[in-house]
């Protein structure tokens, strides 16, 4: 079986439509259904939430998101938004007011969907009956063998790789803590239900701080009198965190927009602020929410983010989960696994738009050790990963790509640029197109 897990949305019907029939999904109407080529596959979609807001058309995407998962061809969670609009329709069973504010912000970013689903409407009621469906998070058997790591207590390092027998689906973070306490509180799946919204709506109450956690990501308070501006221009005194990589500094962990970076302290996180990495030995985990931007890949061998900005004009993003173990690499995260609407358009990856001097220098290089070992990223033209240096493994004489085992491996101190179009066009060059001979 063969899954396809589907970032943030918001709103953008025409780059959901563009990716289901790039995936062979055909319209029936305003619903879609597996087409002629998958009949006979067993294929899934997982939407990791945030369905809603910013984008023109917030009907057409929930028209054709719980079609698909009332047709059993689709999984979704619950991103922030979804449980933002559960509350802004939701009234407090005591005070009568909504457990979201109303207030001019919280208006404006909740307006495309106002647009579609006005408040008081039978139809809003439904869509928001609906969104109660969707689990906080999903954990399911992982038929593609995604591989984790044992640790090896020594060092802390990851030692022997196994396959997981689970991969973890969340909006923004897979915090054990957090997750068990939903898991105890709403079972499994974690389905909200009424009393746990009105609790979830109350700042300081054990649901308020897990919904939190797990729909909008960890905080940090920054230093006194530091701050930045969010994509929606808001000033922000604390910051998310990047709870899959761990790190000492503000700056290491700060998860804030590119231009903003530059503002974050480089102090040492303060006494008793602990952030740990996801641990290497986990199942692997996707989630969503935090605006990416440059091309996507795996944060780490177990973590990737399938949110590239697609409300502020960046690509729909998506991971395809092979189910056939044999593929070589099938295991681990690969670069070559992405899929994004920003793709869609291009040409032929054997219509080469790099020279020709570059194709053949990246085979050279990736014949020179040195050269991968004094880069600080690197990028194999087998899989299209690209990867911090220090990932890189050594066998035999060979350095080797942390995510498919295979030697094509080039450096950022070549100068090649490390684009998955470039790789994809030096595969095909070097390979044939498809790397028959390995996979």
């Amino acid at each position: 079986m063969s899954s396809v897990i589907i970032g943030d949305i918001h709103g953008h019907a025409d780059k959901l439509k563009q990716l289901l029939e790039k995936l062979g999904y055909e319209a029936v109407g305003e619903l879609y259904r597996p087409g002629p080529g998958l009949e006979g596959e067993q294929h899934e979609l997982i939407f990791l939430g945030d369905l809603i807001d910013r984008g023109p058309h917030n009907r057409e995407v929930v028209t054709i998101v719980k079609g698909l998962v009332d047709n059993g061809h689709a999984r979704a969670i619950m991103g922030n938004h979804e449980f933002n609009a559960i509350c802004y329709h939701t009234a407090h069973t005591t005070i009568g007011e909504p457990l979201r504010p109303h207030t001019l912000k919280n208006q404006r970013q909740h307006q495309k969907f106002l647009d579609d689903y006005p408040p008081g409407d039978d139809e809003t009621q439904r869509v928001i009956d609906w969104f109660k469906t969707l689990p906080l998070f999903l954990e399911l058997g992982n038929e593609a063998n995604l591989a984790v790591y044992e640790l090896d207590e020594a060092n802390e390092q990851p030692a022997q790789e196994r396959f997981s027998d689970r991969v973890r689906f969340v909006h923004a973070c897979w915090d054990e803590q957090q997750i068990e306490f939903l898991q105890n509180r709403l079972g499994c799946p974690a389905l909200v239900d009424d009393q746990f919204i009105q609790e979830a709506s109350t700042r300081g109450t054990d649901a308020y701080n897990a919904t939190e956690v797990v729909l909008k990501g960890p905080e940090i308070p920054l230093p006194r009198g530091a701050h930045f501006v969010d994509k929606d221009e808001n000033e922000r005194h604390n910051i998310r965190y990047k709870w899959w990589q761990g790190g000492t500094t503000y700056k290491d962990v700060a998860l804030v927009p590119d231009e903003q970076q530059r503002l974050i302290t480089d102090d040492v996180l303060p006494d008793g602020v602990l952030i740990p990495a996801y641990p290497h030995n986990a199942p692997p985990v996707f989630f969503g929410h935090y605006w990416m931007s440059g091309e996507p890949q795996a944060q780490r061998h177990n973590v990737a983010c399938l949110d590239y900005s697609v409300g502020k004009g960046g690509p729909l993003t998506a991971y395809v989960l092979y189910g056939d173990a044999s593929r070589l690499g099938a295991g681990r995260l690969r670069g070559d696994q992405f899929l994004t609407t920003a793709e869609l358009g291009q040409q032929p990856v054997n219509e080469f738009t790099y020279p020709q001097e570059q194709r053949h220098l990246a085979w050279e290089v990736a014949k020179d050790n040195a050269i991968a070992l004094a880069s600080d990223t690197c990028a194999c033209f087998y899989c299209q990963s690209v990867f911090d240096s220090t990932e890189i493994a050594e066998e035999d004489g060979w350095v080797l790509c942390p995510r498919c085992g295979v030697d094509y491996v080039i450096g950022s101190a070549s100068g090649l640029p490390l684009t998955r179009r470039f790789l994809a066009e030096v595969k095909c060059h070097w390979l044939d197109g498809d790397g028959a001979d390995l996979d």
